[in-house]
C-alpha cells in the first residue's frame, strides 16, 4: 500500500510503504523494473522529488511473493504550478523511453 497514493503533486512526495504484517520485506523499484529480493528493501519513507514510477513487491519467507503493486507519482514543473486554463491539461511521460509516431493514421479533415 502506497501512502499518498500516485498523483500529481506541486512539492516532492514523501512515500511510505506497507504491506501486511506477515510480508517483513517489501522491495521497490523506482525505474519502472519489477522488484525482486537483490532489489532495494524498503526501511523508511522515500523522497520522491522528481516524476517516478514506483513498484513494490512484499517477500516472505513462509510464502510466495505478493502481486507487484505500482503508482506514478508525477510532479510539476514550477512554470505549471499555477497553470490555468479553460482547457484540459494533458501530462504525457514516456519515463525515458521515445515516442515515435510509425503509423499514418487514417480518417484526418481534408481540404
Amino acid at each position: 500500500m502506497f501512502s499518498p497514493s500516485g498523483g500529481v503533486y506541486a512539492t516532492n512526495v514523501s512515500l511510505k510503504i506497507s504491506a501486511r504484517a506477515s510480508s517483513p520485506a517489501i522491495h521497490y523499484t523506482l525505474d519502472g523494473s519489477e522488484p525482486d529480493e537483490s532489489s532495494p528493501a524498503y526501511s523508511a519513507p522515500l523522497l520522491i522529488s522528481n516524476t517516478t514510477l514506483v513498484r513494490a513487491k512484499a517477500f516472505a519467507k513462509e510464502s510466495q511473493a505478493s502481486s507487484i503493486a505500482a503508482e506514478v507519482y508525477t510532479l510539476l514543473d514550477d512554470d505549471l504550478v499555477n497553470f490555468s486554463s479553460n482547457l484540459p491539461l494533458a501530462i504525457v511521460n514516456s519515463f525515458g523511453t521515445n515516442i515515435m509516431h510509425e503509423h499514418k493514421v487514417d480518417g484526418g479533415c481534408s481540404s
